[in-house]
């Protein structure tokens, strides 16, 4: 799922001066720390900035408080991405 997101975003024209703000899931999570490493391993080659990257529960709640403190912290983002997809802001 994480090599779709970032194969979606390297196909954008400039992906070069892209900015991401990643949220992988739970930072004990197996599967988050592969999906980290294959979305991180996919975006290499084309440049694009992850930002930030943001751990936690994929819950609803806890999905939404991270996404605005990645805002408020990183205010120039282009697409927000989270297991499994992303989401273009622009």
């Amino acid at each position: 799922m994480a090599q779709n997101a970032a194969s979606y975003i390297t196909r954008m024209d400039n992906a070069e001066n892209t900015n991401v703000l990643w949220l992988p899931g739970p930072k004990d999570a197996g599967w988050s720390k592969v999906g980290d490493k294959a979305f991180k391993n996919a975006l290499a080659p084309f440049g694009v900035n992850i930002t930030k990257t943001l751990w936690g529960d994929t819950g609803f709640y806890t999905q939404y408080n991270l996404i605005k403190e990645g805002l408020n912290q990183t205010p120039k983002i282009d697409f927000i991405v989270g297991m499994p997809s992303p989401l273009k802001l622009r």
